[in-house]
């Protein structure tokens, strides 16, 4: 069995704990974002989390939760008694189609210096009567329908996770002058499947902390529902927003063609990792070292494209195009190998991982993938091919170019030629070039995603 999963979804969260609380073995499956295209050929509907088991593939948290507690009855998770299972019911609607609906914009209002001072104190009153109903459904306790965990306390407790975290950055709490609520959540973190969750999700809520001062939103959007207007930007790689927007207007396929410099990086030793180690601790690991990845990247201005799991899609010159992407891309991937030796210093050997870098430069087609009712905007062409190409011939810690970007570089590189090497789906070999070191110094740092 298989849950597909976020640690940040409060969706994904709430089966993760009836799964703890039931005691079932099962792998969790970390969901890259954007969705990989190997997860949205398994889950159409495209939405974390999914549960696969017995070969079938079972979407939605709701259809999820109620699937295990038919499947695996005991303990349970539902109450007998039809008043109380209603109740239970209830309040988890609640949480779906009232209180999380209310939690994700209040994200975008934890900056002063971009907040909407009325929309706050009308957002939070929405809040305040949320938050008064259920303390009106509330049993007396002391959990949200009598002793015994239940699916009710499965869809609360991530949600008051991401509330208490975005209202105490307004120096706020939803338990004021609401003692059954108060008395409920002093209960229920209690839990170890809820405190293990709530422990998955605060590693989760480090992703989203601010980079050199900047602000970044707590709550990510509930579901996988389409994302709009400015919500895009904490998904979706910021620098390419200005040119998604103009291609959402323009509704039509195709895009614009554009000269830019695509990397791809692969972590070598995840698949090892994977298989040893329990998967929360994978997920640690590979965070720990995209993370790295991704900070080397943003340092030389590259734009993230796409987290492959275990690896990156970064490219040069799609946001903005400048005369030195090519020297830019190639200081970027000397970075990334730097930090990556320098993380590795401090970590234990059996966790020790590293990264082979592949480069190609040339025109690519940029715009709208896919279909009128499920577009994506995606990068399209041979550079893109290459450049994949190029990296799966790279040995660990080792960075492979074309030929074509190494005459790019100029004098303060370093590289050594490779010989011709025929690569997939290319009639034609390709001409590879090892790079070594740059003695130019690095650009300024641009932090934004």
């Amino acid at each position: 069995m298989k849950l597909y999963s976020r640690p940040l979804s409060p969706f994904a969260a709430r089966c993760r704990i009836q799964l703890y609380a039931k005691g079932l073995p099962f792998e969790l499956v970390p969901v890259p974002m954007p969705n990989p295209e190997a997860f949205r050929r398994l889950n159409p509907i495209g939405k974390v989390p999914a549960l696969e088991i017995g070969g079938e593939v079972i979407p939605e948290s709701q259809v999820i939760c109620e699937y295990l507690e038919a499947r695996f009855p005991e303990p349970p998770l539902l109450p007998l008694e039809p008043e109380a299972r209603a109740r239970a019911q209830l309040l988890s609607r609640i949480v779906d189609l009232y209180l999380l609906p209310l939690v994700d914009p209040l994200a975008d209002q934890l900056d002063p210096a971009t907040r909407d001072d009325n929309r706050l104190r009308q957002q939070l009153a929405d809040i305040d009567r949320c938050l008064d109903q259920l303390e009106t459904l509330l049993s007396p306790g002391p959990l949200a329908v009598g002793v015994d965990l239940t699916l009710a306390d499965c869809a609360l407790a991530p949600a008051f996770f991401l509330l208490t975290r975005a209202l105490s950055v307004l120096e706020q709490s939803p338990f004021d002058s609401r003692p059954k609520l108060k008395a409920w959540w002093a209960a229920v973190e209690k839990l170890p499947p809820v405190e293990r969750v709530h422990q998955e999700m605060e590693r989760g809520l480090q992703n989203f902390r601010p980079r050199r001062g900047s602000p970044r939103q707590v709550s990510p959007p509930p579901g996988e529902e389409a994302l709009p207007g400015q919500f895009l930007t904490k998904y979706l790689c910021q620098k390419l927003v200005p040119r998604m927007l103009a291609a959402s207007e323009r509704g039509t396929f195709g895009g614009e063609r554009i000269f830019a410099v695509i990397m791809f990086v692969d972590i070598h030793g995840y698949s090892t990792l994977a298989e040893r180690l329990d998967p929360e601790r994978v997920m640690e690991i590979l965070n720990r070292n995209l993370g790295c990845i991704v900070e080397a990247i943003f340092a030389h201005d590259g734009a993230v494209l796409q987290l492959l799991g275990d690896g990156a899609l970064v490219a040069f010159g799609v946001h903005e195009t400048r005369p030195d992407d090519p020297q830019r891309a190639a200081r970027a991937a000397l970075e990334v190998h730097a930090r990556l030796r320098t993380l590795q210093a401090g970590v234990p050997d059996a966790e020790q991982v590293s990264v082979a870098i592949g480069l190609d430069c040339g025109e690519v087609v940029c715009g709208n993938v896919g279909h009128e009712q499920r577009l994506e905007f995606g990068l399209v062409g041979d550079t893109m091919n290459v450049a994949a190409r190029v990296q799966s011939l790279a040995r660990s810690g080792e960075t492979l170019l074309t030929s074509n970007l190494a005459d790019l570089l100029g004098a303060g590189f370093q590289v050594e030629p490779i010989e011709e090497t025929m690569v997939k789906g290319r009639s034609q070999p390709v001409r590879v070039r090892r790079l070594i070191s740059a003695d130019a110094p690095a650009p300024e740092a641009s932090w934004e995603i």
